[in-house]
Formats: C-alpha cells, sequence, structure tokens
C-alpha cells in the first residue's frame, strides 16, 4: 500500500511540476501528450461525424458551392476566375474576390474524396498545426502536464472556434494562433532580428490563404495596435505588417477591386456584458433566439465564447486579476506592452464601438460587421499569459499531497464540460434540423471578360510568389548568419541571443 501511495505520489507531481530531465519522464510526457493530441482529433472526428457530412446548414452550403468549383479547377486544371453561383462574398461570382476561400494544402486530394471528408482532413491537418504551435509554447515555457492540458482544453475547444466551424464558417485557420501568441511573446521578450517579423508575417498569410481572412485582420490589429503604443516595438512591427501585405497580396488585391466602396454592413458587437458573461458561461443551441440591436441580429455562434465557469475563474484569477498580486510569477509575466492594445480589441467587440470604425472608408477595417468576433485575439493571448503564470504557482503548491489531484477532477470537469458544449455544436447534430439544401449548390466555373479583376489575380499571385521566396531566403541567410557568428559571440563573451525567460 505505501508503495502505491508513493507512486501516486510520484505521478501527482510529475502532473503538476515543470518537466524535468531524465528519460523516464520525458517518456511520460511524450505518451501523455500523445494521448492528448488523439483525444483531440478524435473530438473532431466525432463532431464533423466523421466525414458524413450533408453539408446543408446554415454556411455549409456555401463552402459546398465554393468546393464544386474548386474540385472541377482540379479535375480541369483550370484557373477559377469566375463561378456560375453567388454563395459568399456578399453576392459576387468573382472567385478570387471571395474572402473566405480555402486554399488548402489538400487540394489536390479533393476530387478523390467526398466534401465532407476533405473538409474533415483539413480540420484535423490545421488542428495538428495548431498543437505543434502548443508544444512550442510548451517547450518554451516548461509547462507541465497540468498547465498544458489546461491550454490544450481551452485553445482547442472553446465556444467560439466549436460554434463557428459547427455552421460552417471557414475558421480552421484559427488553430495557427498558437504560433501567432509564441511569436508575439518572443517580441515582447526582446526578440528583434528580421527573422520574427517574418515568421508572424508568414503565420497571418496561412491564416489567410486558409479563408480565415477575419482573425488575420485581429492579428493585424494587434500587432499596428502594438506599435502605436509601444515606441520600441515600432520597427518589428511594421515590418510584420509590411510582410503580411505583400505575401497576402494574391488574397487582397482581388478582394480590393470588387469591395472598393465597402461591401459589409455593420451589425453589432455584445450588445451587453451580461451577453458576453452569458456567453463564457451558458452551453446554448444554435437554435436560440438570434439576438442583436439597432442594426440586426444575429444567430448564437456569433457571441459563444464558452469555457464555462472553471474556464471563466482560471481565466479572471491568472488572466486579469494575476497582474494586480504581488506574486514573482505575476511580475515576471506581466507583458505590460499588451495592456492598451487588448483592452481596445475587447472594447471593439462589445456593442456599437465598432460601427464609427465600420462606417470609415478604411479598407479591411470597414469589413467587420460582427464585431463580438474581434474578441478571440485578447481571449487566445490572455489565456497563454495565464497558463505561463500558472506553473510556477503549481510548482510552489505541489508541495501539498493533495493539489495534483485537485487539478485533475478541475480539469476533467472542465473537459466534460467543454465536450457538452461542442455535441450541442457539432455539426452532425446541427444537420438534423435541415432537410437539404437552401439553395441551388450546383455550381461550375465560368468564363468572362473582366480584365481588371484578373489583372489583380495575376499581379497579387506574382507578388505573393516573389515576396515568399525572398522572405524564405532572407531568413535562411539570416539563420546561417547567426550560426556562423554565434561561436564568436561566445568566445568574446558577448550574450547569446536567446530570449527565452530563464
Amino acid at each position: 500500500m505505501e508503495r502505491i501511495l508513493l507512486l501516486l505520489d510520484r505521478l501527482g507531481a510529475w502532473f503538476c511540476r515543470s518537466p524535468q530531465p531524465g528519460g523516464l519522464g520525458r517518456a511520460f510526457h511524450a505518451a501523455f501528450l500523445a494521448a492528448l493530441f488523439v483525444a483531440g482529433g478524435l473530438h473532431w472526428v466525432g463532431f464533423m461525424d466523421g466525414g458524413n457530412l450533408r453539408l446543408t446548414y446554415e454556411d455549409w452550403p456555401a463552402q459546398h458551392v465554393l468546393l464544386s468549383v474548386m474540385k472541377q479547377a482540379v479535375e480541369e486544371g483550370r484557373i477559377p476566375y469566375h463561378m456560375s453561383t453567388a454563395a459568399l462574398g456578399g453576392g459576387t461570382t468573382r472567385f478570387f474576390s471571395i474572402p473566405d476561400v480555402m486554399a488548402f494544402p489538400l487540394l489536390p486530394l479533393l476530387p478523390k474524396m467526398t466534401f465532407g471528408q476533405f473538409l474533415l482532413a483539413h480540420t484535423l491537418l490545421l488542428y495538428a498545426a495548431g498543437f505543434v504551435g502548443l508544444l512550442l509554447l510548451r517547450r518554451r515555457y516548461a509547462l507541465s502536464p497540468a498547465a498544458f492540458t489546461t491550454l490544450f482544453l481551452l485553445f482547442n475547444f472553446n465556444g467560439h472556434i466549436t460554434a463557428h466551424l459547427g455552421v460552417g464558417h471557414p475558421w480552421q485557420g484559427y488553430f495557427l494562433l498558437s504560433f501567432f501568441a509564441l511569436f508575439i511573446l518572443e517580441l515582447l521578450e526582446g526578440r528583434r532580428d528580421v527573422v520574427l517579423p517574418i515568421k508572424l508575417a508568414f503565420v497571418l498569410a496561412l491564416m489567410h490563404l486558409q479563408g480565415c481572412f477575419h482573425i488575420m485582420l485581429y492579428g493585424l490589429l494587434l500587432v499596428a495596435l502594438l506599435a502605436a503604443f509601444n515606441r520600441a516595438l515600432w520597427k518589428p512591427c511594421l515590418l510584420t505588417l509590411l510582410f503580411t501585405a505583400v505575401l497576402g497580396a494574391f488574397r487582397f488585391l482581388p478582394p480590393a477591386v470588387e469591395y472598393a466602396g465597402g461591401g459589409y454592413s455593420f451589425i453589432s458587437g455584445y450588445r451587453s456584458l451580461w451577453d458576453l458573461f452569458e456567453a463564457l458561461v451558458c452551453i446554448k443551441e444554435a437554435g436560440e433566439f438570434k439576438i442583436g440591436g439597432i442594426f440586426g441580429r444575429q444567430g448564437w455562434w456569433e457571441y459563444d465564447l464558452y469555457v464555462g465557469v472553471i474556464g471563466l475563474g482560471f481565466l479572471f484569477w491568472f488572466g486579469l486579476a494575476a497582474p494586480w498580486r504581488k506574486a514573482p510569477e505575476s511580475t515576471a509575466r506581466r507583458y505590460r506592452e499588451l495592456d492598451y492594445p487588448l483592452l481596445i480589441l475587447f472594447i471593439a467587440s462589445l456593442s456599437y464601438f465598432w460601427a464609427f470604425v465600420a462606417r470609415l472608408p478604411l479598407p479591411l477595417l470597414n469589413s467587420e460587421r460582427c464585431s463580438s468576433r474581434f474578441i478571440i485575439m485578447p481571449f487566445v493571448i490572455l489565456l497563454v499569459l495565464a497558463v505561463l503564470r500558472l506553473q510556477p504557482s503549481l510548482d510552489r503548491l505541489t508541495r501539498f499531497r493533495h493539489t495534483p489531484w485537485v487539478a485533475l477532477l478541475l480539469l476533467a470537469e472542465l473537459a466534460f464540460e467543454l465536450l457538452n458544449h461542442s455535441v450541442r455544436w457539432s455539426v452532425m447534430l446541427l444537420e438534423r434540423s435541415t432537410d437539404g439544401f437552401p439553395f441551388n449548390v450546383e455550381a461550375h466555373i465560368i468564363e468572362r471578360a473582366d480584365p481588371l479583376y484578373k489583372a489583380a489575380v495575376h499581379v497579387g499571385a506574382g507578388i505573393s510568389l516573389a515576396a515568399a521566396a525572398g522572405l524564405i531566403a532572407l531568413a535562411l541567410w539570416k539563420g546561417r548568419r547567426h550560426r556562423t557568428l554565434e561561436p564568436f559571440r561566445q568566445n568574446a563573451g558577448g550574450a547569446s541571443e536567446d530570449t527565452r525567460p530563464q
């Protein structure tokens, strides 16, 4: 019995403490991480009914239209400048002007799979990519299994991502925010070489390429606000904005031709703080009565940010309250440069504050009609900061024998609550409420003379390809130069450029 209790104590300490060197410890961590990854993958397989989707609910029929056009383009080797059916993008038939078009890495496989299978494979691919970003955060900040599980659950299965994916929004690029958060923290911790803006730009451009235009835009806004409120950051932030613009020219220029005079009308953000509170702690159905204000109404998926009471308590204590406490981990993970940028994005998600910006003739900024979506950027950054502040507390509290088991029970309850939310918003369940397509989804490529638009497609593609090649070459050259000079710097007593917190 004593041996069993001793083993349980060791497992509990392993669960909550920062990773320690040693072969056995690494093996436990690897097995635990693999189990988490597989469990998350099974969640998305179930969420999308194993790929057996009819694509009939809410925005899924529009995705069916786009997939039909892309499938024909792959099969026939044609460029889909125009399509026969306008399902998205404010009624346009200019295919490349639609911000939500997903350029899948798996596109060549599209003719060999059903649309549902293809979408599931795409979701799993980006989930896996996002998991790699989470692993990089874990390694950089020495997160224990308990802290990493908290990050894993709240990042991958919060109400925002599950609700948006459930109703057919191409939000899979959201998972790349794990890399974005990592690189933003590196920037704030003092890294100033040109490679970091290149990495940030590629992450944002890849989001955009996957049809995740809105979250890409929120990333650009955060970078711009960091430059505006922190003089020391203006150069890397400006480079990030510039590199993202040239990398994404292929996705920016065609919509600019289509929406030169504006394309969307503002609706609303969170109409009250009580709605925001409910969005965080209440599991509501997709069929709930639409809410809104004087400009119109929206479905609950535009407000959903479910994390449960446990998740909200964690975010409040370690994310919002921690900076005002005098604990060492709070001051070490302060990141004051984020205060005003995150506050502004949070305010923009409320009520009609963004309506004043949406009315201005500002490209990109006037495209946001559902400003409640802005909150996902403060949420993700705050989540990462909260987890970083959680780990020192776990290290300190592990000396109490029952701490690991309390943490395990809380995480188990959090996982079950998030699973309950996912079930209610799963594509399989939502499709049961629809009998068929609400409009004709049989779309195909058509030929049309449109010289200005086609020129924008060609010029944008040329700029993006040239920029990608140039920035990759620059990053490789800088990396090799750094490796070449590092031995000389060390011999001269210079400091290493490793900016990880000690």
